[in-house]
């Protein structure tokens, strides 16, 4: 499966589980490489498929994230924080310590997968006899392929190209079924922006709370591949009891200053929303803000957030706790991954870092400062007190208490000048 990361190889193994409180073994677990550019670090990330009735804590399906974008480690776990904070439902995270056949893999993020038994959790306390409606997943498949923005299309199959997965079915519901999908993108294109009923259409449709929170996360948590700056890494889940969907935000690790946007990167931090890149190309996100009362909504939001959770007085304690915590397994990580930087390169026969930064083999792929910068990252590696505290020296990092710092302030200002 290590050997050949571009195929969709699976394997079948016994997994255990130790922690401060509880030890668990199981038998035929289906283990198999996750995310599409994370196939491509030295560290990979691994989807965790429990057998039939096993379950970890409720739970079958986990994803073993490697955290290999982010030299601080500690970005999703705080993206997934502030999340709960702000009352929005997602997956929860922790950290574990992987070891696989007597091998030292190193420090990881564990994370629910978005699969049946998740929505009988989440939306209804582990009640197993829960009838639940379609979950969609939106995912980015390349610059010159459709993208998972919400718009509108005619024909049903366009729905199908790939941009969107169907996570799970509705309960009794057709399998591969997008019609769903299909009905909400066109009430998005075509819904009421101005008229007495406007509010109370969308709120039919959506639980609004969770799209306008969602949408003033991104933008002040700098998410560089979600839906307003990639149409990426959301879920849509269609609730049965009203007909309503709730929008989830998922894999958060390049937020919090860490992008791959280099040429975008300083309008993130800009502090006035509209900057954002991506901003006023996404039908929701458009639509919406067409909506007055939505519109005063999201700003209104945005000042909260930013006063309650996006400021040093809030974050910092939980950084220097979450650092603190991680230190010695954060050396470990760091010295099993320069490990397999250095395979990595020999197998390209390289000797060096900078043998792959010239390499005419990689040239068209380094052209975006961004892509060159993330690669620098990775193989000369960011210390992990700079990553924490900053400065960095990159272009598509900044500091996680820098990003805290500067967001919140020039948010304030932003607002204090409107």
């Amino acid at each position: 499966m290590k050997g050949n990361t571009t195929a969709d190889v699976s394997v079948k193994t016994t997994v255990s589980y130790l922690s401060l409180h509880d030890a668990f073994q199981f038998e035929k677990v289906k283990i198999s490489l996750s995310g599409n550019s994370a196939k491509m670090m030295p560290k990979l990330s691994y989807n965790i498929k429990l057998h039939k009735k096993d379950e970890l804590y409720g739970y079958r399906k986990l994803k073993l994230r490697s955290l290999s974008f982010d030299p601080s480690y500690i970005r999703e776990q705080l993206g997934y924080d502030i999340l709960k904070s702000a009352g929005l439902i997602s997956s929860e995270f922790s950290f574990v310590r992987v070891f696989m056949n007597d091998q030292e893999l190193g420090l990881f993020g564990i994370v629910e997968g978005f699969n049946d038994p998740w929505l009988s959790n989440v939306f209804a306390g582990g009640d197993l006899s829960y009838k639940h409606g379609y979950l969609y997943q939106a995912k980015f498949i390349g610059a010159n392929n459709p993208a998972a923005d919400l718009s509108y299309y005619e024909n049903i199959t366009e729905y199908a190209d790939g941009q969107y997965k169907i996570k799970e079915d509705a309960t009794g519901g057709e399998k591969d079924n997008y019609k769903p999908l299909m009905d909400l993108t066109k009430f998005i294109a075509e819904a009421p922006t101005n008229s007495s009923d406007a509010v109370n259409e969308w709120n039919k449709r959506f639980d609004m709370d969770s799209v306008v929170r969602s949408m003033a996360i991104e933008i002040l948590g700098g998410y560089g591949d979600g839906y307003i700056a990639n149409s990426n890494n959301f879920y849509l889940y269609q609730n049965l009891s009203g007909d309503q969907y709730t929008y989830i935000a998922a894999d958060l690790d390049l937020c919090l200053g860490n992008t791959n946007n280099a040429v975008g990167f300083s309008n993130m931090l800009n502090g006035n929303y509209s900057k954002f890149p991506g901003w006023g190309k996404r039908p929701l996100v458009n639509q919406m803000m067409r909506v007055s009362e939505f519109n005063q909504k999201f700003e209104q939001t945005l000042q909260d957030l930013n006063n309650k959770l996006f400021n040093s007085n809030a974050t910092n304690s939980r950084i220097d706790d979450l650092a603190i915590m991680l230190k010695e397994d954060v050396e470990w990580d760091q010295k099993l991954t320069k490990d397999l930087c250095k395979k990595l390169l020999e197998s390209l026969g390289m000797s060096q870092p900078s043998d792959i930064y010239t390499s005419p083999q990689f040239a068209p792929y380094f052209k975006d400062p961004g892509q060159l910068d993330m690669a620098k990252r990775l193989l000369d590696g960011v210390p992990f007190n700079a990553a924490i505290n900053g400065p960095t020296g990159h272009i598509t990092l900044l500091g996680i208490m820098e990003w805290f710092r500067v967001i919140h302030q020039n948010t304030a200002n932003f607002f204090l000048q409107k």
